[in-house]
Parts: C-alpha cells; structure tokens; sequence
C-alpha cells in the first residue's frame, strides 16, 4: 500500500501550493518543531506561502540552527513571510559570528526587501 506523504511535501509541490489553508498552517508548525530535517524544510516552505505570522519566531530559530537544509528553507520562507517583526532578529543575525547564519539572513532580507519593492516596479517602469 502507498504511504500518504507529510502534509508539508504535498504543500509545497506544484499540485498542492495552491490548496494550502490557514488550517495546515498547525500541522505545518508541528512539522517544523519536530520532523526530520527534510519535513522541517519542506513545512518552513510551506509557512512561507501561506504567510502565517505565527511562523516567524520559529522559523527565526531555525534560520539560526545547525541544518543547513533547514535554515535556507527558514530563510526562504521568512522572506516570503514579509513579517516586519523578524527584521530585528535578521540585523542582528547579519553580525553573527557564523558565516551561514549571516548568509542566510542576507537572503531573507534580500527577499524581504524584493518583496516589498515588488508594487512599486510597475510605477518605476512607467516613469522610464
């Protein structure tokens, strides 16, 4: 028999993006506290698209940990995020004394920042 694979892979895969709710939003949470590396990824992605504030400290936590995969993915998904509340924590991360966990701040900067240039771009193109 087929086993049925963790909400969070199926979140994050083309079928599923566009199914997530609010609802997933705890077994997500849950996942990203106690699964594998590979689960507490493909959870942190999954909270990134659906924009859930309550993701933001946990996923700050594992931003800062010692999985790599994880903390890319945390990242990632802060950036997507746009929570405001983590730009504290991502400056203060961006003088760590670890050389990932600053790379991996500057990236959920880099996103957040992106993210919040992404409305005005067609104004910029229209004055060009």
């Amino acid at each position: 028999p087929a086993v049925d694979s963790p909400l969070s892979v199926r979140a994050v895969t083309s079928q599923g993006v566009h199914s997530l709710t609010l609802d997933d939003a705890e077994a997500l949470l849950s996942q990203l506290a106690e699964g594998d590396p590979a689960a507490q990824a493909w959870a942190a992605l999954g909270l990134g698209i659906l924009g859930d504030p309550r993701a933001t400290e946990p996923l700050l936590t594992h931003l800062a940990g010692d999985n790599a995969q994880v903390g890319f993915a945390a990242a990632r998904a802060l950036g997507r995020l746009g929570d405001a509340a983590a730009l504290p924590s991502l400056l203060a991360f961006q003088v760590s004394a670890d050389g990932m966990v600053r790379v991996r701040a500057t990236l959920a900067l880099d996103l957040l920042h992106t993210r919040a240039a992404a409305p005005t771009l067609p104004q910029v193109a229209a004055v060009n």
